[in-house]
C-alpha cells in the first residue's frame, strides 16, 4: 500500500467517524433531549453529556482529516487546486474542516460550552432548539461538501 492510499483511507475513515457523530447527534441525541426537555425533563443534560462524550472523537478525527488531507496534497502536489474555481470542492473540504477544527478547538473550549450552559439554564427548550437548528445546517453543509467531493472525485 503506498502512502496516498492510506493517507486516503485515514482521511475517510476520519470523515465517517467525525460526520457520523455529528448526524448521531443531530438526528438522535438532540430529538431526544427536546422531548425531554419538552417533559420538564433535563434534556440538556443529555445532550451535554453525549457531547462531551464525543468531543475526543471529534478533535482526533478532525486532526486526522486535516492532516490526511492536507498531506495527500501535498503528495499529489495539488495545492495549485486552491487557485482554480473548478476545483471548488477542495475549498469546500478545507472551509468545512477549518469551522469544525474552530469549533471544537478554540469556540468550544474557550467561551461556546460555558455560554451554551448559561442559556440553557435561563431557556433548555430554547436553546435545545438553537442547537438543534445548527447542528442540521451542519450535517447538511457536511453531507453536501461529502457528495461534492465524491462526484469530483469520480467524474
Amino acid at each position: 500500500m503506498d502512502d496516498l492510499t492510506f493517507a486516503r483511507a485515514l482521511h475517510v475513515l476520519g470523515v465517517v467517524v467525525w460526520v457520523g457523530g455529528l448526524y448521531f447527534v443531530t438526528f438522535i441525541v438532540l430529538p431526544v433531549a427536546r422531548t425531554l426537555s419538552n417533559q420538564g425533563e433535563d434534556g440538556v443534560d443529555l445532550f451535554e453529556k453525549a457531547e462531551r462524550r464525543f468531543t475526543f472523537h471529534a478533535r482526533v478525527t478532525v486532526l486526522l482529516t486535516g492532516f490526511s488531507g492536507f498531506y495527500m496534497l501535498h503528495l499529489l502536489d495539488a495545492w495549485e487546486r486552491y487557485l482554480h474555481i473548478e476545483t471548488w470542492a477542495v475549498h469546500a473540504m478545507t472551509v468545512l474542516w477549518l469551522v469544525f477544527f474552530l469549533a471544537v478547538f478554540i469556540a468550544e473550549p474557550l467561551f461556546l460550552h460555558r455560554w451554551f450552559m448559561q442559556k440553557a439554564a435561563a431557556n433548555p427548550s430554547g436553546m435545545l432548539r438553537q442547537a438543534a437548528i445548527f447542528h442540521r445546517l451542519m450535517i447538511v453543509w457536511s453531507l453536501f461538501t461529502i457528495a461534492v467531493a465524491m462526484f469530483g472525485a469520480h467524474a
